[in-house]
């Protein structure tokens, strides 16, 4: 993929560090990235009712043991979620929105403005804009992305130019435009 340096994944409440199985896979699914170069990093969509956060910690295990009652779990409050993102350092980001958490207490530190397989969405918060392939399959990944202005070699660069802003989502030309 031509200017691709990285990808995180983000599987809906799952971490990837809970057991040796999944260790085992990332670490053949890091190899074949590592082969062409691009940068992994671990994430997680976390399910938050009507809502999806993805959340970029700098340590996934330690996010998920912060998690009252685990990964498992679909009810988690939107302000529960940021909250531990913000304890931990990690970013924090509202996904898909179709629609939008009304006056949060606690803020995301972005939006997804573009996503790869959903579309277009409103930033209602003027808060910093991000995007994401949300592939499901190879040919998905990179249709978003967020470019950023200088090189990101491990994941607290990535979560500190978006926080700071210094970033911009973008996508390729999609079919519904």
């Amino acid at each position: 993929m031509e200017n691709l340096n990285g990808v995180v994944i983000t599987d809906h409440n799952f971490g990837w560090a809970e057991d040796n199985i999944t260790k085992k896979r990332y670490d053949k699914l890091l190899q074949s990235f590592e082969e062409f170069g691009i940068l992994v990093f671990l994430g997680i969509e976390v399910t938050c009712g009507d809502y999806d956060i993805l959340v970029y910690p700098e340590d996934i295990a330690t996010f998920i043991d912060k998690l009252p009652g685990g990964v498992g779990r679909m009810d988690f409050h939107v302000e529960e979620v940021i909250g531990i993102a913000e304890e931990l350092g990690a970013l924090s980001v509202l996904a898909h929105p179709h629609s939008y958490p009304k006056s949060p207490k606690k803020m995301f530190d972005a939006i997804e403005r573009y996503n790869g397989a959903r579309g277009v969405f409103f930033n209602p918060y003027e808060i910093v804009e991000v995007a994401g392939s949300d592939a499901h399959f190879p040919w998905g990944v990179g249709k978003a992305y967020t470019a950023f202005p200088e090189e990101i070699h491990e994941i607290g660069d990535l979560i500190r130019l978006v926080k700071s802003g210094r970033c911009s989502p973008e996508r390729k030309k999609m079919l519904y435009d």
